[in-house]
């Protein structure tokens, strides 16, 4: 089985604890009521991302109830910045049997679907018994009994594979341009795997000086750190929800920006459909506050969960969905993706004319005011029309 590399990447920090997840809160984010004005006049909430869950449970007003489960965000979630020297847990020979055991109880208490995909989830408890000898043997059994959970599945991740990214850290890209074109400036997030990301993003931001509008290109991005998605949209937020979370049994809990606003410029948000995972609630957020206008294709429409992840006592990991990301307008993103204001796909003609990607031509960042990038030209050219 294989996994996405930001995804393992972003959970490391969370081996370096021996028993349970380390649990710190992702940013306090508290209420502001201060009315956002919309820059090209009107935004629809509900047009730009799939309908909103509809929960058959009432939201419960005890959030004492899933405190627990908050409290055990995965690294992803949280956003921990990645150590490469953090240590691995400690571990012993466990049997598999034990091994077998564990995962299942650890689904039985955590996992998001109380219906378990509609199967009784108490039949897998013993259906290996007698026949997991080795931790390898039960590694097999416990990809086999979460096959079934699709499409909130568990992942088991092996302590190699888990070892072998920690010897490699990726370090976020930004990339900008001051006055591309008339007071309009470029800022580029290739990647933020990293939670160092939101300091380079505030230190990039604050180097584009007296720039009267920005685009913030997430073409190409695919998310990372959910703690730096939070610090990136509060940081451009005077207020409104940025994202919610919603548990199978309706309880829903939002995360507010603070109005700790550091650009209040005109923005156009650039997406396409390799803006993926965290990235893509970043550009809903900002667009279902009516802070940003977007502009390209649709997004991937990547599967949002939010995870715990549990060591075993072998030094394997099991990360298990506890709840579902929602954008801003309680929408979700799955399958559909973030659909964009102005729609701009180039036709292969387009492509082959060197008017797609402005980095898939040879371009740099140097180069940037000679680019025929169709969708980052519309962006330019929309800015300037709102002065």
């Amino acid at each position: 089985m294989f996994f996405n590399r930001s995804y393992l990447k972003s959970i490391l920090p969370a081996l370096a604890a021996t028993t349970t997840l380390v649990a710190l809160p992702v940013a306090s984010l508290a209420v502001k009521t201060t009315t956002i004005k919309s820059i090209d006049g009107a935004h629809s909430k509900s047009a730009h991302t799939k309908k909103a869950i509809k929960s058959k449970t009432p939201h419960t007003s005890d959030p004492a109830v899933h405190r627990d489960k908050e409290d055990s965000f995965s690294a992803k979630e949280r956003g921990f910045p990645l150590d490469p020297h953090a240590s691995m847990p400690h571990t012993i020979m466990v049997p598999g049997a034990v091994l077998y055991q564990q995962a299942w109880a650890l689904v039985k208490d955590s996992y998001f679907d109380l219906k378990f995909g509609g199967q009784d989830w108490s039949s897998w408890q013993h259906r290996f018994d007698n026949k997991l000898a080795s931790p390898q043997e039960a590694h097999k059994a416990i990809r086999e009994m979460f096959e079934g959970l699709k499409p909130y599945q568990p992942r088991l991740i092996e302590k190699a594979e888990v070892e072998k990214l920690q010897k490699t850290v990726t370090e976020p890209r930004i990339q900008s341009r001051t006055n591309l074109a008339n007071g309009v400036s470029y800022l580029k997030i290739d990647t933020y795997e990293s939670g160092s990301i939101f300091n380079e993003f505030k230190v990039t931001l604050d180097k584009l000086g007296k720039a009267e509008a920005l685009i913030l290109d997430l073409r190409g991005c695919r998310g990372g750190s959910m703690g730096s998605t939070l610090n990136i949209a509060d940081s451009l937020l005077d207020s409104g929800i940025i994202v919610s979370t919603v548990y199978a049994d309706g309880y829903k809990k939002s995360i507010r920006a603070t109005g700790g606003t550091i650009s209040k410029l005109p923005m156009v948000v650039l997406i396409d459909s390799g803006t993926q995972n965290e990235a893509e609630l970043l550009a809903s957020s900002l667009h279902e506050n009516r802070r940003a206008t977007l502009i390209g294709a649709p997004t991937k429409g990547v599967l949002t969960l939010v995870r715990t992840t549990q060591p075993l006592g072998d030094g394997s990991v099991v990360s298990i969905p506890i709840a579902r990301w929602l954008t801003a307008s309680d929408g979700s993103i799955e399958e559909s993706g973030v659909i964009p204001d102005t729609e701009i796909i180039p036709t292969p003609s387009d492509l082959q004319s060197g008017k797609g990607l402005w980095w898939k031509n040879g371009g740099t960042i140097e180069d940037l005011r000679k680019t025929k990038d169709m969708q980052l030209k519309a962006a330019i050219d929309y800015l300037h029309k709102q002065r």
